[in-house]
């Protein structure tokens, strides 16, 4: 299904149909992603309806969209493009210990795509944006590079010399 994208969807329904949702959600309806970006284009979504092995509805696809931020380095704003992959089981908790997928529970209700799109974009947007460090204009960090003339660190190699001293 290509085109306007339904505000509310049933992941079981689309799983059963084999759906593939593609599409844009408009800037104006990406609230909580505009509170914390300055969002430039619509939200590209494509998105791939199935069944996992454990019998779950899954979501698989990717949605990005391109926002404008300031970094946090040189407080310049610089635009970028956030790319979430949707890897998302739909259902219950499941009862073993090892999880290696997301999973959103609500087994059968009907999930707002525009909440769900914006999850996606948030967890993958960066939490301090910054630019690539060729493309900033901060002063380069000292710190962080290593010196050359430096051996490996030894935070415990006083304790050598306290634990060879004879006891009294």
């Amino acid at each position: 299904m290509q085109g306007k994208l339904p505000e509310k969807i049933d992941p079981k329904r689309l799983a059963h149909q084999g759906t593939t949702l593609r599409g844009e959600i408009p800037v104006a309806s990406l609230e909580r992603l505009g509170a914390a970006f300055d969002v430039r284009t619509p939200a590209s979504v494509e998105l791939l309806f199935a069944f996992s092995s454990e019998r779950r509805p899954l979501i698989t696809g990717e949605v990005s969209v391109r926002v404008a931020s300031t970094c946090q380095r040189c407080l310049q704003e610089f635009e970028s493009t956030v790319t979430a992959k949707v890897d998302v089981q739909v259902g219950e908790s499941p009862r073993d210990d090892e999880q290696d997928f997301e999973l959103v529970l609500a087994a059968d209700e009907a999930l707002r795509l525009v909440d769900f799109v914006e999850d996606e974009l948030l967890l993958e947007a960066p939490m301090i944006p910054v630019h690539p460090v060729s493309d900033c204009s901060a002063p380069a960090a000292t710190a962080d590079v290593p010196q050359e003339d430096e051996g490996p660190r030894r935070p415990f190699a006083g304790l050598q010399n306290l634990m060879d001293r004879p006891k009294k």
